[in-house]
């Protein structure tokens, strides 16, 4: 596993961890001379009372310019349209998002639009890689799941539903100034969506470790991230009140970001953002189960170091233990083993395969006759480029049809 001859790493985030970390965001406000938020989070959250404690820290003069809940399950362009109109109506001058991707990835998007003057806020003008290149607004981020590590990345993904596709946004300029990693917060996440975003952290440090632009320093990240995982994730999703068990789940979820924030991911995004905007299933949920199909399916090109992340997901007696041969398969199995696991804590309803993912009506959102179309429009979605082996749309089917049936692929 030779270093790449060149790289570059960034993490500049400033990040207050722990008990009472909500509290500190007026302090972080006074330094960085802003005084008026916009407060972006969920109903949710908003009725259990975390927001006061935000208000609870702030200096004098400071007020909330204005509170918005009514964000939906994933970015669109028409929200951050209507919320970056608000916000300059309100004459506020910084952003606090308070939940999870959506309204994270939501804030970032009226950061755009409000900070670079977009026409009628439209923000699809910067979408794409570097398109973003001037300083944006303060960005404050307390999230609420651990699994998107948005805090810590310089992605946004913003559904353009008038097209059926979801929009990269990927800069340097889109990383928040601070990030609130709370233990609070999280206390009232439910088993289910606790074990789908914790697969999403640990799909977001796995890629990040053996995607294309993975280096030294992202490597050390990821793997922290993904023992953290392991270790927590169980406990985070049986026993949901357990405090340390969510800060070690917030810190494991913000080190993967900081760790695919700098290599990127691969196929598992590719194919998980096109089975969510066609189909709308949880993004946690479509890593889940792709995740141990991207490590088969990469085993030739990039098979020594997914064999290497047994070291992590098992320990390194396992790793020296197993043939050299079969690292890969033990590593996409051990993925498998600790996803029957969450089925069981979540009494059966962590999907294991598309087939058997159900919405909250009931309904199979993934049907066999909706692979083809999956697949075509996966392999144009811009996480491919950094996957280590090339994805034609066949070998996108392939993929599909053994996620659908959860069956090994061949």
């Amino acid at each position: 596993m030779k270093t790449p001859p060149y790289f570059e790493f960034q993490s500049k985030v400033q990040i207050f961890a722990g008990s009472n970390s909500l509290e500190k965001i007026g302090k972080d406000m006074e330094i960085r001379g802003v005084s008026r938020p916009m407060i972006l989070s969920s109903q949710t959250v908003a009725r259990s009372g975390l927001l006061n404690f935000i208000e609870k820290g702030y200096r004098p003069g400071m007020e909330t310019g204005v509170i918005d809940t009514d964000i939906p399950a994933d970015s669109d362009l028409e929200t951050v349209r209507r919320l970056a109109a608000l916000f300059t109506e309100k004459a506020c001058d910084c952003l606090i998002a308070v939940g999870g991707g959506s309204v994270i990835d939501t804030a970032k998007g009226v950061n755009i639009a409000v900070s670079l003057g977009c026409s009628n806020y439209d923000i699809t003008p910067y979408a794409g890689a570097g398109m973003v290149r001037e300083k944006l607004k303060p960005l404050t981020v307390v999230p609420t799941t651990s699994g998107s590590g948005s805090e810590a990345t310089i992605v946004a993904v913003i559904a353009d539903t008038a097209q059926s596709k979801k929009l990269l946004f990927t800069s340097p300029y889109l990383l928040p100034n601070t990030a609130v990693l709370d233990p609070r917060v999280t206390l009232s996440l439910p088993p289910l969506l606790t074990a789908q975003t914790g697969m999403d952290a640990l799909t977001h440090a796995c890629e990040a470790f053996f995607c294309l632009a993975h280096n030294p320093i992202s490597d050390a990240f990821a793997l922290e991230a993904i023992r953290t995982i392991v270790r927590y994730l169980p406990t985070a999703v049986a026993e949901p009140s357990n405090e340390e068990a969510r800060l070690q789940m917030a810190i494991a979820s913000n080190l993967a970001g900081t760790a695919f924030s700098n290599s990127m991911v691969g196929m598992v995004h590719s194919i998980g953002h096109t089975v969510g905007a066609i189909a709308h299933v949880p993004h946690g949920a479509c890593m889940a189960i792709l995740l141990p199909y991207a490590m088969e399916y990469n085993a030739q090109k990039a098979g020594e170091r997914i064999g290497a992340l047994l070291t992590a997901l098992e320990n390194e007696k396992t790793f020296l233990s197993t043939p050299k041969e079969k690292r890969t398969q033990a590593a996409a199995s051990s993925v498998r083993r600790l996803n029957e696991k969450l089925k069981t804590l979540t009494n059966g309803a962590h999907a294991l395969c598309f087939k058997e993912y159900r919405s909250k009506n009931g309904e199979a959102p993934v049907t066999r006759e909706l692979l083809p179309r999956i697949a075509n429009e996966a392999i144009n979605d811009g996480s491919i480029f950094y996957n280590p082996e090339e994805l034609s749309k066949a070998d996108a089917l392939r993929v599909l049809e053994a996620a659908y049936e959860g069956v090994p692929l061949n």
